[in-house]
C-alpha cells in the first residue's frame, strides 16, 4: 500500500521490509537507513532507548519518555542520547517545539494515545520534521491495559486507539503492511503492523 513517491532512500528500504519474513531485523535496518541522511532525530515515546541506540548516523539523538523507570533504563543503555521525561502531547503543545529537527520517530507510540490526540501529535511532527516522519503501529485490534515489563507503567502502556494502513495513507504517509508481526503466547494477534513514512 503506497500513495506518495517517497525518496530514493526510503522506497527501496520499505519494499525490502515487505518482502522479508524476519520483519524485526529488517525493520531496525530500515530505520537506521532512513535516518542515515539526518543529523538530528527525536523519538516520541522512546521507552528503553533501544531504537535510538541502534542508529548510526544522526549526531543528535533525543528521546522523550513519560515513564521515568523506562527512561532510567534508556540512559544506562544509550548514554550518548539526550533524554527528556515528559508527556509528549503536553510537551509539544505547551513547552517546546523542535525547530529544525531532521527526523521524528513514533514507534509503537501512537496506539497509546486517544485518536484525536495522536492526530495532533502527527500534525505537529509533520510541521516540524525537515526530512521525514517515521511511524510504526500495530494494525487492527491489540487490546492492552498493563505494563508487559512490570515496571509500573500500566497507564502509559494502555492502548487507546486502533490503526490500519489506510488511516496513515489518508494522512499522506507511505505505508507498508507487515502481516503476522505481533505474537502473544505463541499466537499471532491483530492484523500485524504498519510501518509508514512521511516526507515534506
Amino acid at each position: 500500500m503506497t500513495t506518495r513517491n517517497t525518496s530514493i532512500l526510503c522506497r527501496p528500504a520499505m519494499d525490502n521490509i515487505a518482502r522479508k519474513r524476519k520483519y524485526r531485523k529488517s525493520l531496525n535496518a530500515c530505520i537506521d537507513e532512513m535516518t542515515s541522511d539526518c543529523r538530528s532525530v527525536v523519538e516520541y515515546g522512546c521507552m528503553f532507548g533501544d531504537r535510538l541506540a541502534t542508529l548510526k548516523m544522526p549526531e543528535y539523538k533525543v528521546g522523550i519518555e513519560v515513564h521515568r523507570p523506562y527512561l532510567q533504563v534508556a540512559k544506562s543503555r544509550n548514554p550518548n542520547a539526550i533524554y527528556i521525561c515528559a508527556d509528549v502531547l503536553e510537551f509539544i503543545t505547551q513547552h517546546f517545539s523542535f525547530v529544525g529537527v531532521d527526523a521524528i520517530m513514533m514507534l509503537d507510540f501512537l496506539e497509546h494515545l486517544r485518536l484525536e490526540d495522536a492526530l495532533k501529535v502527527i500534525d505537529h511532527a509533520k510541521k516540524t520534521a525537515r526530512v521525514r516522519v517515521i511511524v510504526f503501529v500495530p494494525a487492527g485490534s491489540h487490546p492492552q491495559d498493563s505494563d508487559p515489563y512490570r515496571m509500573g507503567g500500566d497507564y502509559w502502556q494502555t492502548h487507546r486507539s486502533t490503526w490500519n494502513g489506510d488511516m496513515l495513507l489518508e494522512l499522506d504517509f507511505d505505508a507498508v503492511h507487515l502481516p503476522k508481526f505481533h505474537r502473544r503466547n505463541g499466537t499471532y494477534v491483530g492484523d500485524g503492523a504498519v510501518f509508514a513514512t512521511w516526507e515534506p
